[in-house]
Protein backbone atom coordinates (compact mmCIF):
# COMPACT_ATOMS: atom_id res chain seq x y z
CA UNK A 1 0.00 0.00 0.00
CA UNK A 2 2.74 2.44 0.96
CA UNK A 3 4.65 1.50 -2.17
CA UNK A 4 1.63 2.28 -4.35
CA UNK A 5 1.14 5.65 -2.63
CA UNK A 6 4.83 6.48 -3.12
CA UNK A 7 4.66 5.56 -6.82
CA UNK A 8 1.50 7.64 -7.23
CA UNK A 9 3.14 10.62 -5.52
CA UNK A 10 6.28 10.24 -7.65
CA UNK A 11 4.25 10.10 -10.89
CA UNK A 12 2.34 13.27 -9.91
CA UNK A 13 5.57 15.05 -9.09
CA UNK A 14 7.12 14.04 -12.43
CA UNK A 15 4.04 15.22 -14.34
CA UNK A 16 4.15 18.57 -12.54
CA UNK A 17 7.90 18.93 -13.05
CA UNK A 18 7.88 18.16 -16.79
CA UNK A 19 4.77 20.29 -17.34
CA UNK A 20 6.55 23.19 -15.67
CA UNK A 21 9.66 22.67 -17.82
CA UNK A 22 7.51 22.49 -20.95
CA UNK A 23 5.77 25.77 -20.10
CA UNK A 24 9.10 27.45 -19.39
CA UNK A 25 10.39 26.19 -22.75
CA UNK A 26 7.35 27.58 -24.55
CA UNK A 27 7.74 30.96 -22.82
CA UNK A 28 11.54 31.04 -22.98
CA UNK A 29 11.79 34.08 -25.30
CA UNK A 30 9.60 36.49 -23.24
CA UNK A 31 11.26 35.23 -20.04
CA UNK A 32 14.78 35.79 -21.37
CA UNK A 33 13.79 39.14 -22.86
CA UNK A 34 12.35 40.31 -19.53
CA UNK A 35 15.58 39.35 -17.75
CA UNK A 36 17.45 41.90 -19.88
CA UNK A 37 14.61 44.44 -20.11
CA UNK A 38 14.50 44.76 -16.32
CA UNK A 39 18.03 46.18 -16.42
CA UNK A 40 16.88 49.07 -18.60
CA UNK A 41 15.44 52.01 -16.66
CA UNK A 42 16.00 55.28 -18.46
CA UNK A 43 14.43 58.73 -18.63
CA UNK A 44 13.13 60.84 -21.48
CA UNK A 45 15.79 63.34 -22.65
CA UNK A 46 15.39 66.97 -21.65
CA UNK A 47 17.49 70.01 -22.48
CA UNK A 48 20.46 70.36 -20.12
CA UNK A 49 23.60 72.43 -20.00
CA UNK A 50 25.75 69.50 -18.97
CA UNK A 51 25.90 65.77 -19.72
CA UNK A 52 28.31 63.12 -18.48
CA UNK A 53 29.21 60.30 -20.83
CA UNK A 54 30.37 57.48 -18.57
CA UNK A 55 33.49 55.53 -19.51
CA UNK A 56 33.30 52.16 -21.22
CA UNK A 57 31.76 51.17 -24.58
CA UNK A 58 32.95 54.41 -26.12
CA UNK A 59 31.34 53.90 -29.53
CA UNK A 60 27.77 53.23 -28.39
CA UNK A 61 27.77 55.81 -25.58
CA UNK A 62 29.57 58.34 -27.74
CA UNK A 63 27.10 57.79 -30.57
CA UNK A 64 24.09 58.36 -28.28
CA UNK A 65 25.65 61.46 -26.69
CA UNK A 66 26.49 62.85 -30.14
CA UNK A 67 22.91 62.31 -31.31
CA UNK A 68 21.54 64.13 -28.25
CA UNK A 69 24.03 66.98 -28.73
CA UNK A 70 23.07 67.42 -32.38
CA UNK A 71 19.38 67.37 -31.44
CA UNK A 72 20.01 70.30 -29.09
CA UNK A 73 19.54 68.51 -25.77
CA UNK A 74 23.12 69.07 -24.53
CA UNK A 75 25.39 72.12 -24.49
CA UNK A 76 28.49 70.64 -22.84
CA UNK A 77 29.79 67.05 -22.55
CA UNK A 78 32.06 65.69 -19.82
CA UNK A 79 33.83 62.33 -20.12
CA UNK A 80 34.93 60.92 -16.74
CA UNK A 81 37.04 57.79 -16.36
CA UNK A 82 40.57 56.89 -15.30
CA UNK A 83 40.72 53.33 -16.60
CA UNK A 84 43.14 52.53 -19.39
CA UNK A 85 41.38 51.14 -22.44
CA UNK A 86 42.57 47.48 -22.54
CA UNK A 87 42.65 47.17 -26.33
CA UNK A 88 44.78 50.27 -26.82
CA UNK A 89 46.96 49.33 -23.85
CA UNK A 90 47.68 45.96 -25.49
CA UNK A 91 48.73 47.84 -28.62
CA UNK A 92 51.05 50.11 -26.65
CA UNK A 93 48.86 53.24 -26.73
CA UNK A 94 48.23 55.04 -23.43
CA UNK A 95 44.63 56.12 -23.96
CA UNK A 96 42.18 56.38 -21.09
CA UNK A 97 38.60 55.27 -21.77
CA UNK A 98 37.48 58.88 -21.24
CA UNK A 99 39.89 60.03 -23.95
CA UNK A 100 38.67 57.34 -26.36
CA UNK A 101 35.07 58.45 -25.80
CA UNK A 102 36.00 62.05 -26.57
CA UNK A 103 37.88 61.03 -29.72
CA UNK A 104 34.85 59.04 -30.89
CA UNK A 105 32.49 61.98 -30.39
CA UNK A 106 34.82 64.44 -32.10
CA UNK A 107 35.06 62.08 -35.07
CA UNK A 108 31.24 61.99 -35.18
CA UNK A 109 31.04 65.77 -35.41
CA UNK A 110 30.97 67.13 -31.85
CA UNK A 111 33.25 70.20 -31.49
CA UNK A 112 36.32 69.54 -29.38
CA UNK A 113 35.64 72.75 -27.46
CA UNK A 114 32.41 71.44 -25.87
CA UNK A 115 33.95 68.21 -24.52
CA UNK A 116 35.88 68.04 -21.25
CA UNK A 117 37.78 65.04 -19.90
CA UNK A 118 37.88 64.08 -16.23
CA UNK A 119 40.72 61.52 -16.13
CA UNK A 120 39.63 60.02 -12.81
CA UNK A 121 37.28 57.32 -11.57
CA UNK A 122 37.56 53.58 -12.06
CA UNK A 123 34.04 52.50 -11.11
CA UNK A 124 30.47 53.78 -11.11
CA UNK A 125 30.83 54.60 -7.42
CA UNK A 126 33.99 56.64 -8.08
CA UNK A 127 32.34 58.46 -10.98
CA UNK A 128 29.31 59.30 -8.80
CA UNK A 129 31.54 61.21 -6.37
CA UNK A 130 33.31 62.99 -9.23
CA UNK A 131 30.05 64.03 -10.83
CA UNK A 132 28.59 65.43 -7.62
CA UNK A 133 31.74 67.44 -6.90
CA UNK A 134 31.83 68.71 -10.49
CA UNK A 135 28.18 69.80 -10.41
CA UNK A 136 28.62 71.62 -7.10
CA UNK A 137 31.75 73.36 -8.38
CA UNK A 138 29.99 74.53 -11.55
CA UNK A 139 26.69 75.35 -9.82
CA UNK A 140 24.68 72.83 -11.87
CA UNK A 141 21.37 71.53 -10.52
CA UNK A 142 20.32 69.30 -13.45
CA UNK A 143 22.57 66.90 -15.32
CA UNK A 144 22.21 64.16 -17.90
CA UNK A 145 24.12 60.88 -17.71
CA UNK A 146 24.66 58.77 -20.83
CA UNK A 147 25.65 55.13 -20.42
CA UNK A 148 24.82 51.74 -21.91
CA UNK A 149 21.13 50.90 -21.70
CA UNK A 150 21.71 47.69 -19.71
CA UNK A 151 23.53 49.74 -17.05
CA UNK A 152 20.78 52.30 -16.53
CA UNK A 153 18.92 50.66 -13.64
CA UNK A 154 22.13 50.16 -11.68
CA UNK A 155 23.31 53.69 -12.44
CA UNK A 156 20.02 55.23 -11.31
CA UNK A 157 20.15 53.16 -8.13
CA UNK A 158 23.76 54.12 -7.44
CA UNK A 159 23.55 57.80 -8.36
CA UNK A 160 20.07 59.13 -7.69
CA UNK A 161 20.33 58.85 -3.90
CA UNK A 162 23.64 60.69 -3.91
CA UNK A 163 22.36 63.34 -6.31
CA UNK A 164 19.18 63.82 -4.24
CA UNK A 165 21.29 64.59 -1.16
CA UNK A 166 23.05 67.29 -3.14
CA UNK A 167 19.76 68.70 -4.49
CA UNK A 168 20.74 67.64 -8.00
CA UNK A 169 18.40 66.24 -10.64
CA UNK A 170 19.84 63.46 -12.78
CA UNK A 171 18.46 62.33 -16.14
CA UNK A 172 19.73 58.88 -17.17
CA UNK A 173 19.82 58.02 -20.88
CA UNK A 174 20.66 54.56 -22.18
CA UNK A 175 22.72 54.00 -25.31
CA UNK A 176 21.63 50.91 -27.28
CA UNK A 177 24.34 48.29 -27.74
CA UNK A 178 24.94 47.71 -31.45
CA UNK A 179 25.66 44.01 -30.85
CA UNK A 180 23.38 43.03 -27.97
CA UNK A 181 19.68 43.84 -27.54
CA UNK A 182 17.14 42.72 -24.95
CA UNK A 183 15.46 40.38 -27.42
CA UNK A 184 18.62 38.54 -28.56
CA UNK A 185 21.22 38.74 -25.77
CA UNK A 186 21.29 34.95 -25.30
CA UNK A 187 22.37 34.37 -28.92
CA UNK A 188 26.00 35.41 -28.38
CA UNK A 189 28.76 34.90 -25.84
CA UNK A 190 29.17 38.68 -25.45
CA UNK A 191 25.47 39.01 -24.64
CA UNK A 192 25.55 36.19 -22.10
CA UNK A 193 28.58 37.71 -20.38
CA UNK A 194 27.17 41.25 -20.43
CA UNK A 195 23.75 40.41 -18.94
CA UNK A 196 25.22 37.99 -16.41
CA UNK A 197 27.81 40.54 -15.23
CA UNK A 198 25.25 43.34 -15.03
CA UNK A 199 22.91 41.24 -12.89
CA UNK A 200 25.77 40.37 -10.54
CA UNK A 201 26.72 44.04 -10.25
CA UNK A 202 23.10 45.11 -9.72
CA UNK A 203 22.57 42.55 -6.94
CA UNK A 204 25.86 43.64 -5.38
CA UNK A 205 24.66 47.27 -5.40
CA UNK A 206 21.34 46.25 -3.85
CA UNK A 207 23.24 44.42 -1.12
CA UNK A 208 25.91 47.06 -0.41
CA UNK A 209 24.04 50.33 -1.00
Amino acid sequence: MLKKLWIKHWVRWCIFYFTFLFLVFLCRKPILTSIASYLIQEDEPVKVNLAFVLSGNSIDRGTEATKLYKQGFIKKLVCPGGNMHPLFEAMGFKFLESEVTKMAMVKMGVPDSVIEILPKGKSTNDEAKLLIDYCKKHNTDTVMIVSSEFHTRRIKYALKGRFAKGNLTVIVIGAPDHNVRAWNWWWTEDGLIMINNEWIKLLYYYWIY
